[in-house]
């Protein structure tokens, strides 16, 4: 296409002319001048080359005037015709006497003319100038053209069917109409963001209200196990011993939707979104157990235990086929803002023998539970299951081999247990779902045993659609063993011994159980403290609930192998579940944290730094090394609480005894509590005023050890016995004393270690109270961009907290 400014843009011709030698003196003189040519030998065949959309457009028609079949007048009156070729430059080529006739051609439309024989020069300029008119028109419609999609997009942003894409073209232009198209864009962007958002809202106020109707409405018999519910209807107990198969379902993919939740809607906002999710997930799941006559007797977070009664393993098989199907329709989700994260689900059965069990004081709560070796075989069957698959024991598959869909077979590596990795059913299951239940079958007096009191005081209220909130709360794991259910027929009596004590030392706090669980690494219960009663200090009580709990009874000796982890934070509290099965829990990353813990605690107590940080002013900690557990990829500290903090009076005296030291042990002393509760003989060195003093560091650090003050802990590391300790000798020191020890410390720290990124929130904490901000907000900043690809939301929250404070104090110390 020609340019207006040039002539020397080429173009593709057409030349009609009867005449074959001035068709090609013509394409000589246009191919010297550096143009494409397209010969045509009559009106005829130029129409149909024209009217041929496969073929290349032309530019210019060159066109001779006496042609037969369709002559030059005739052709051209059909192209000026024609919408699609009127606006064609047409120059005519005609002799000197043939005057008249040109003129009657320009009449009809033609452009120009030329006159035989053509020169060279005229045709250069008579064709540059067609080429620029016709650049101008392809301009032109071209224009036009775009202006029409924008007002086509304008229709259709009222008619709701605007699609973004449809200006992409118009909105590269650099000229007034293309920034038209951009803020077009823009403004029609946010018209349909805003309508998304209200009709969200309005969606999301419908299935609030639906949610609001369904919980009213909702008996309390929902929180019992279904064969529970049917038992008591008929005034029967259950078995101690039943025989059947244990189904687990692990669902994968929560923590990962939570935090894209909470990032893109906000904390309480992405809870609410994240609940309704969970109980649409659980909806489903328990709606296939329930298909096949089973029972969900527990939830374990993201997980259900399940039972089916009298089944030697088809029902549980055909069941769990079902549930990796129900969750097809959750595979592949998008969140509120578009973000794809994916849910799956694994899941393990095996078929046998368990004990059932009643357990803990009916006045606080009783809490169902299924014990035994299947479940220890269970727990197994489900370690050895990926996502997406369902795993059964041996004895299934080799019972139903004719079946089952077997796909490999995999061994646990301990005990070389056989499972089978099974795919569908080679032959259908016929379903026998439960009788359905009068919504009153069974009255609160009878149910209220298999809740919390004050879970069952707003349950039975209006206040039941409030039952699930946002909150900080303490999460307590405990593990133990000493009990055989299999082989000692006083199990039960035993286990529920074990947990009434248990659950009357948590009720001493006010905390409570929320579910027991057993399986191959020993069984395990988990309370939570602020849930479902909050206090202002719910980290306290779980941390003296603990020390409590370490120590057991003397009528409760069989019980071995205490383990306990806590944390605290901000979890997702309340009801969840379906709408046939629900139970009360506490959901987060923090769970899944006191988890992890009680499983390294190795016979005592770990406890994370939030707990550590909320309850150090009451409890004293041990700081124990660095960690790491399953799900994180960096260590991180964790402490043992070892006793309660000094008294006012005890503070006194304590602080009197420093005072008896000589001045090098209390200088020793005071420079330690600048580095913090655990701190490197090296590092004590390197900020040691005197060398003289130096020299005799371990002399005097003997001295503080032989007075009780710090305790000796890995390498060359030491530790203060107590966190009064530290407090006592860092509150004696100026500010102007603290500060420089502060700086040396965190330039100690930045050249020494090989890593820096285990100490970044460390390094933060000296540089701010050395005085620098600028480097406590970029060593902050880094830990809590580590804090959130780690996944803890929480965490990263409170230093970005910190950086905002920061910032807001370097700004104002700047004004």
């Amino acid at each position: 296409m020609s340019n207006p400014n040039s002539v020397q843009d080429s173009g593709h011709i057409l030349v009609v002319d009867d005449n074959k030698i001035n068709r090609m003196m013509l394409q000589k003189m246009l191919t010297d001048q550096g143009h494409r040519v397209t010969q045509a030998v009559d009106g005829i065949q130029a129409l149909d080359y024209l009217q041929n959309p496969s073929k290349e457009g032309v530019d210019v028609i060159l066109l001779d005037i006496l042609m037969p079949e369709l002559d030059g007048y005739q052709l051209l009156e059909k192209i000026k015709q024609d919408p699609k070729l009127h606006y064609l430059p047409v120059i005519m080529i005609s002799a000197l006497d043939e005057l008249d006739s040109v003129v009657r051609c320009i009449e009809i439309g033609a452009t120009d003319y030329l006159t035989k024989p053509v020169q060279r020069t005229l045709l250069r300029a008579r064709l540059n100038a067609s080429l620029a008119e016709k650049h101008l028109r392809d301009l032109e419609l071209e224009y036009l053209e775009q202006v029409g999609h924008v007002i086509g997009a304008a229709e259709a942003v009222q008619e709701n069917a605007y699609a973004p894409e449809s200006l992409t073209t118009v909105a590269a232009r650099e000229d007034a109409l293309g920034n038209l198209a951009r803020v077009f864009q823009r403004m029609a962007r946010e018209v349909h963001l805003r309508e998304q958002r209200l009709k969200q809202q309005l969606e999301q106020l419908r299935l609030d209200m639906e949610e609001m109707k369904r919980a009213l409405k909702e008996p309390l018999s929902v929180y019992l196990p279904m064969d529970r519910r049917h038992a008591l209807v008929r005034g029967e107990s259950l078995p101690d011993r039943a025989s059947g198969s244990a189904l687990f379902a692990d669902i994968s993919g929560f923590t990962p939707l939570t935090n894209a939740f909470v990032q893109e809607l906000g904390r309480t906002r992405g809870a609410e979104e994240m609940t309704r999710l969970i109980n649409q997930v659980f909806d489903a799941l328990v709606e296939e157990v329930h298909f096949y006559r089973g029972s969900v007797i527990s939830f374990s977070g993201d997980a259900m235990t399940c039972w089916f009664d009298e089944d030697e393993g088809m029902r549980g098989a055909a069941c769990a086929v079902l549930l990796q199907l129900a969750m097809t329709r959750f595979e592949t989700l998008i969140t509120p803002l578009g973000s794809p994260p994916s849910l799956s689900i694994k899941v393990a059965v095996v078929s046998g023998t368990v004990r059932r069990f009643l357990l803990g004081d009916p006045a606080d709560q009783i809490i169902e539970a299924i014990a035994g070796h299947k479940l220890d075989l269970l727990a197994a069957a489900e370690h050895l299951a990926r996502k997406g698959e369902i795993i059964v024991d041996g004895t299934i598959a080799e019972r139903f081999r004719e079946k089952l869909k077997v796909e490999e077979w995999r061994t646990t590596a301990e005990t070389e247990q056989a499972f089978a990795v099974i795919s569908g059913l080679n032959q259908p299951v016929i379903p026998t779902p439960w009788p359905v239940l009068p919504a009153d079958a069974l009255s609160q007096a009878v149910c209220r045993p298999w809740l919390h009191p004050a879970v069952f005081e707003r349950v039975r209220s209006s206040a039941k659609q409030f039952l699930a909130e946002l909150r900080p709360a303490a999460a307590l794991f405990l593990q133990f063993r000493g009990i055989d259910f299999d082989r000692d027929e006083m199990a039960g009596d035993r286990l529920d011994a074990y947990i009434r004590w248990v659950q009357s030392v948590i009720s001493q706090h006010e905390g409570a159980i929320l579910q027991i669980t057993f399986g191959d690494k020993g069984s395990y219960l988990y309370a939570a403290f602020g849930a479902p009663l909050a206090h202002t200090d719910d980290a306290v009580r779980a941390v003296r609930a603990t020390m409590t709990l370490q120590t057991i009874p003397a009528e409760l000796n069989y019980i071995t192998g205490v383990q306990i982890g806590v944390t605290y934070g901000q979890m997702r509290v309340g009801a969840y579940g379906g709408s046939a099965r629900r139970t009360y829990g506490v959901i987060g990353n923090r769970t899944n944290l006191a988890a992890r813990l009680m499983q390294v605690a190795e016979q005592g107590i770990l406890c994370d730094q939030a707990i550590y940080e909320a309850a150090q002013g009451e409890i004293t900690f041990e700081v124990l090394p660095p960690i790491r557990v399953k799900g994180r990829t960096e260590s991180f500290p964790v402490y043992r609480p070892i006793g309660e903090s000094f008294t006012p009076l005890e503070l006194s005296a304590l602080i009197s005894r420093i005072d008896r030291l000589s001045p090098v042990e209390q200088s020793a002393l005071k420079l330690a509590s600048a580095i913090g509760i655990e701190f490197d003989r090296d590092l004590l060195a390197a900020i040691f005023p005197s060398e003289e003093e130096k020299i005799h560091l371990s002399t005097t650090l003997q001295m503080l050890e032989k007075a009780g003050l710090i305790t000796p802990h890995t390498g060359t590391t030491y530790q203060f016995s107590h966190l009064g300790v530290l407090e006592a000798a860092y509150n004696a020191m100026l500010y102007a004393q603290r500060r420089p020890l502060h700086r040396q410390i965190a330039e100690w720290m930045e050249t020494n270690p090989t890593d820096l990124v285990p100490f970044e929130e460390t390094l933060g904490y000296h540089w701010q109270n050395a005085g620098d901000p600028a480097k406590a907000l970029r060593y902050l900043e880094k830990a809590g961009q580590r804090a959130r690809e780690n996944g803890d939301m929480e965490k990263a929250e409170q230093l970005f907290q910190q950086c905002l404070a920061l910032e807001a104090q370097s700004s104002v110390s700047q004004a």
